[in-house]
């Protein structure tokens, strides 16, 4: 009757086997998503940050397949998993995020939650001989077409940073239409964004009734932006708000009527409402076109001297149009 001696001996060596298998187990991620969408590669990161077993497979190894698939439509982004359950059978799960970037995140913790539950099922003890081995309970099923709590999903800020340059011009500061270029930075996160942009705005000489004069504006804009409209993967809608502070410069040329030419230095300080269309082409560039109305807190006049002569005054409301490009950088 030593025997069954041979056979534990074995039994505890697969056992042994079978969880040292288990700790290793490879799996490989695919990630079907619209432009502007996390990379596979970020998506990749965000999965393997929650995983306490299992490994991503190489090119080269076996391993169980977990796709997901994105789709942009409304009320929101929706994120479908596909894979195969503990038992064998196809299962699917399926979030629903504001953006594309939050349900991408909260698929990656739905993705981790399977892999982590098929990593249990194959660590379970093998059945000892002539004995049943205990079922473990089935993984709980995260719920379908709602997102995880964002406190669980544990995802990282997704800042992105912009750098660029525009041109454009701007009525209203002086008595004709001035070209005028702009330094871009902007910080976006998400649907929000906030944006600064250095102007300056020149005339040229400008002839008035009396004379010549020319007029500069030197501004910084500040705008905040706290919602973006996506009609299309590679389309964006930004309406933004702010203030613009600086400085205007007007100065009158020698003439035939003006002897004495003057200048004169005005603070400049207007709130501001503009919409921004923007091209994505590529999820780091982003070509845009600008509109935007500016209301003067203070409007100023200006006066030609011997003879005096109301040169311009600033109206109740001004406009300025521009188009340009922006470098954005994770």
């Amino acid at each position: 009757m030593r025997r069954p001696a041979p056979l534990l001996v074995l039994a505890a060596t697969l056992g042994w086997v079978g969880r040292a298998v288990a700790e290793d187990v490879s799996v490989r991620l695919e990630l079907d998503a619209p432009e502007g969408c996390p990379s596979a590669a970020e998506f990749q990161h965000e999965v393997e940050t929650r995983l306490d077993r299992g490994r991503i497979a190489g090119s080269t190894d076996l391993a169980r397949t977990y796709r997901v698939k994105v789709t942009q439509g409304d009320p929101g982004t929706v994120a479908t998993l596909d894979f195969t359950d503990q038992d064998g059978t196809r299962a699917s799960r399926e979030v629903t995020g504001a953006s594309c970037s939050e349900a991408v995140s909260a698929i990656a913790l739905v993705t981790a939650l399977a892999i982590e539950a098929r990593v249990a099922k194959d660590e379970a003890p093998a059945p000892a001989p002539l004995r049943e081995a205990p079922k473990l309970p089935a993984a709980p099923k995260p719920p379908r077409h709602s997102a995880p709590p964002p406190r669980a999903a544990r995802a990282l800020p997704d800042f992105v940073f912009g750098f660029g340059a525009s041109v454009g011009v701007d009525q209203g500061f002086a008595p004709k239409l001035a070209p005028a270029v702009a330094a871009v930075g902007e910080v976006l996160h998400h649907s929000h964004a906030a944006r600064i942009s250095l102007r300056f705005s020149d005339t040229g000489p400008a002839r008035v009734d009396s004379g010549i004069a020319e007029f500069s504006l030197y501004a910084a804009r500040l705008s905040a932006c706290p919602v973006r409209l996506e009609p299309g993967a590679s389309l964006a809608l930004v309406p933004c708000a702010g203030a613009e502070v600086g400085l205007v410069r007007a100065a009158g040329k020698a003439g035939e009527r003006i002897v004495e030419p003057k200048s004169a230095d005005e603070p400049w300080l207007a709130g501001h409402v503009l919409a921004r269309l923007e091209l994505l082409p590529d999820p780091g560039l982003a070509f845009g076109l600008e509109g935007a109305l500016g209301f003067p807190f203070t409007r100023h006049e200006f006066v030609l001297e011997k003879p005096e002569v109301v040169v311009h005054e600033v109206p109740a409301v001004t406009w300025s149009a521009s188009v340009g490009m922006v470098a954005r950088f994770r």
